[in-house]
């Protein structure tokens, strides 16, 4: 805009001095022909001598704005060069601060993911403690339950071994008692043999109690065994 302004007046500045050139031409020209060199002026030529005067009083009023005007044109390009300068440092900064916010954007984004990927090892650390923790309950409850089965086997155990130590007893007892039979079942055959009048129902009847005994001391056997 101010460089259209400029133009203009140049451009009045041009026609103005075309002019002062047009009107003191043919004055110049009847003073040299025409005129005497003392002769007073005419009114024309007043006209024209004060045209000219007011057209060179306007022509330095134009020059001195035109002037006006290029220092306020220097001094805005002076000024739009600062602040262009000021525009880049700033831009600069922008992007420098640009730079540092994505590098911070990038940390934390990092240090989220590592803060997931915590919570989620802690999650399933808790979850296998927890499995841990209902595996060693059934573990435990089995241990005692086992102990108590155990416990139940030995005093079966015992049990036994009292009944076994029994038997063991009355098969050593019926062992000796059939022993016993037998020694006076021998000393009988030896007095039949001898005596021949030992009565047949006494025989039979200590032959009788004989076999009890073998049977009996065969049932304890199979039992201790």
């Amino acid at each position: 805009m101010s460089l259209m302004i400029l133009m203009g007046m140049m451009a009045a500045v041009v026609v103005l001095g075309l002019l002062i050139f047009f009107f003191l031409l043919p004055t110049e020209k009847r003073s040299k022909h025409k005129r005497p060199p003392k002769e007073e002026p005419t009114e024309r030529e007043k006209e024209l001598e004060a045209k000219i005067a007011r057209l060179e009083k306007h022509i330095q009023t134009l020059k001195a704005q035109m002037e006006a005007l290029q220092n306020q044109q220097r001094a805005k390009e002076k000024e739009l060069a600062a602040k262009e300068e000021k525009n880049k440092t700033l831009q600069e900064k922008l992007a420098q601060e640009k730079s540092w916010r994505e590098k911070e954007q990038e940390t934390i984004d990092k240090r989220s993911r590592e803060m997931i990927q915590s919570k989620q090892e802690h999650l399933k650390l808790e979850r296998n403690f927890e499995d841990e923790h209902a595996l060693r309950l059934r573990l435990e409850h089995e241990v005692k339950d086992l102990k108590r089965e155990l416990d139940h086997s030995h005093a079966e155990r015992r049990t036994l071994s009292t009944k076994v130590l029994g038997l063991e007893s009355n098969l050593k007892e019926h062992k000796k008692e059939a022993e016993e039979l037998k020694r006076v079942n021998a000393k009988l055959k030896e007095k039949n043999e001898a005596v021949m009048w030992v009565a047949k129902s006494e025989y039979d009847q200590l032959e009788s109690r004989l076999k009890e005994k073998e049977q009996e001391l065969e049932r304890l056997q199979k039992t201790s065994s």
